[in-house]
């Protein structure tokens, strides 16, 4: 596993810096590097189109980027969806050139991944029952092909969503619900990988403990009032503008390859003629919905099981973590890597029997799925359809939710 990590830090420094005009068209280079940039130059404005905007196209970000970044792919329109602050965070990059800029944000992600995996399995590790040093665990997510491509585009799900998941995650775990609220509460700085965060934090409060509710609300309420106080408030109404303009973007397709759509709700409306799609919208949000009170339901029933509660947290955190891709909307196949931890608790956590070996069959399984899909994704392209994946991972959904019902009745 160590001999895989150091291979993966030599690929990816390889490509780096043998292909250094290419990473001016990674994820990372064309939001986040220009973001940082327009900071450093006080152009902080042109973050996000400016009111009354219909389009992406030839936004004022879109401008500055073909300017900064001139091997950008010809005619690429692109956006920085992100809260203000975050943009200040890449400022230190910014003075460097985009390749190295890159190098170094995939070497704190690749930390992230080694820490995410350390945090989930250490307090598993507690218990006796791993043979390795949890740290080595933490390499096992450089097999899950998300995190690799989180990591080869340079995004920010493994920094801002999946170490303050597991991170909380870990807290719980030990008992710290407070400190588990405020930690993932520093998931707003991806704010996709928030709601498996705001689930846990309820599921806790329908179990009448509130702390972890409480760290969470208090955290981001500390979030958007530093967001305020460094940014200016027009800068945050300008940014809840672009979610919206974003929104309506994606539901056309005119975003993101059909292929890598890998959410529930987007990936169900895209199979209907566009004609179709804007009364639909609504209808297919609302399953969505109905799926995140489905897994709420199950973790308020964890207060009548008998389990421990260590038993508990592993499965209010696996429900949320597989509830992600089903619920929110805009998820891309390398956000997947939300079910890295998932995979590391249903698996290595001990569970009691039959749930262990069913859990430890349904990882391989997903590991699989998830894996196989994103090789098609590239090599596929368009005739493959992300729904397919979506409905295996509400399988895994709904088999997580059924092991709820015998941990009750078992305990």
């Amino acid at each position: 596993m160590v001999a895989w990590g150091l291979v993966v830090v030599l690929f990816l420094g390889f490509l780096d810096i043998k292909f250094r005009d290419s990473t001016q068209r990674s994820d990372f280079v064309t939001a986040f590097y220009v973001a940082g940039n327009l900071v450093l130059n006080k152009q902080q404005s042109d973050l996000y189109p400016p009111e009354g905007t219909r389009s992406f196209e030839n936004a004022p970000f879109v401008v500055r980027a073909r300017k900064i970044l001139p091997f950008m792919r010809p005619g690429y329109t692109v956006e920085y969806m992100y809260t203000p602050i975050v943009a200040w965070a890449f400022v230190p990059f910014s003075f460097f050139p985009p390749w190295v800029a890159l190098l170094l944000w995939q070497v704190v992600s690749l930390f992230a991944v080694i820490g995410s995996g350390a945090l989930v399995v250490r307090p598993i590790a507690s218990t006796g029952k791993l043979e390795h040093n949890p740290w080595l665990y933490g390499l096992a997510g450089l097999t899950y092909l998300p995190v690799l491509h989180t990591l080869w585009q340079g995004q920010v799900g493994l920094v801002f969503g999946v170490l303050p998941l597991c991170a909380g995650y870990y807290f719980l775990m030990r008992n710290h619900p407070l400190h588990s609220g405020l930690v993932m509460s520093l998931s707003l700085l991806k704010p996709q990988f928030c709601v498996p965060a705001m689930m846990v934090a309820f599921g806790q409060a329908l179990n009448r403990e509130f702390s972890c509710l409480t760290g969470l609300v208090c955290g981001a309420l500390a979030f958007f009032l530093l967001n305020i106080a460094v940014c200016g408030s027009d800068l945050c109404v300008a940014w809840l503008r672009c979610l919206r303009l974003r929104d309506s973007d994606f539901a056309v397709q005119t975003w993101a390859p059909p292929q890598f759509v890998t959410n529930f709700p987007n990936s169900l409306l895209f199979l209907l003629p566009p004609s179709l799609q804007p009364w639909s919208k609504p209808i297919i949000y609302a399953i969505a919905v109905a799926l995140m009170l489905a897994g709420l339901w199950h973790i308020a029933r964890l207060r009548r099981s008998s389990s421990c509660r260590e038993d508990k947290v592993s499965l209010c955190f696996l429900i949320a973590l597989l509830a992600t891709p089903l619920i929110v909307p805009q998820l891309l196949v390398y956000d997947l890597s939300t079910l890295y931890p998932a995979g590391l608790i249903a698996a290595l956590y001990p569970w009691k029997a039959p749930v262990g070996e069913q859990f430890r069959k349904l990882t391989g399984l997903g590991w699989i799925c998830v894996n196989l899909y994103w090789i098609g994704a590239l090599a596929i392209r368009e005739s493959l359809q992300p729904l397919t994946l979506t409905a295996i991972i509400l399988g895994l959904y709904w088999q997580v939710l059924a092991a709820v019902r015998v941990s009750r009745t078992s305990g």
